[in-house]
């Protein structure tokens, strides 16, 4: 009974009121500070590459035009993402030139589609192909979203380069 009787105490009530209010506030601005040390533009891009025959099931899943194509020749499965990671949205007239990725090691690209978006409206211009590289429209992405984009490509595409022009970026970089 005396301990029920001390959690009762109006002191400790007050005590443990003001440890939780000081835990939400310390999170709070933990968290606020994690924010405002991101940037206001921020873009970065990243290549999985998986060869078709190595491919997981969940990983060929995302690729919805693979029944066009036959196993047995040198094809590769990529994830081309690009992040925001900044604060702003890039919009679409931030886009001087579209944003172009190049293989340089010899590879042909076969397929290129919209994957999927987290966190960003999806892209709707289809991506244009042209051999060794594909050209992405301009397309809005939010702060913090990601935009990813599907291909399947011949040959060996772990070589490759970004060329964009965007307003407040100096270069696309690499994720991480």
């Amino acid at each position: 009974m005396k301990s029920t009787e001390q959690l009762l105490n109006p002191l400790v009530l007050v005590i443990l009121l003001g440890v939780v209010v000081y835990v939400i506030v310390f999170l709070r601005a933990r968290k606020a500070k994690a924010t405002a040390l991101r940037a206001d533009y921020d873009l970065a891009y990243a290549c999985i590459i998986e060869s078709l025959a190595k491919a997981s099931d969940e990983f060929r899943a995302k690729f919805h035009d693979l029944a066009t194509f036959d196993d047995s020749i040198d094809l590769h499965l990529v994830r081309f993402g690009l992040f925001n990671t900044g604060h702003g949205a890039i919009e679409i007239d931030y886009f001087r030139r579209p944003i172009k990725l190049t293989f340089t090691g010899g590879a042909e690209i076969l397929s290129a589609t919209f994957g999927e978006a987290l966190k960003s409206p999806p892209a709707t211009a289809a991506p244009k192909i042209d051999g060794n590289s594909v050209t992405l429209a301009p397309f809005h992405i939010n702060g913090g979203g990601t935009v990813i984009f599907n291909l399947v490509v011949r040959g060996d595409p772990s070589w490759h380069v970004i060329d964009s022009n965007i307003d407040n970026f100096d270069e696309i970089r690499l994720f991480g």
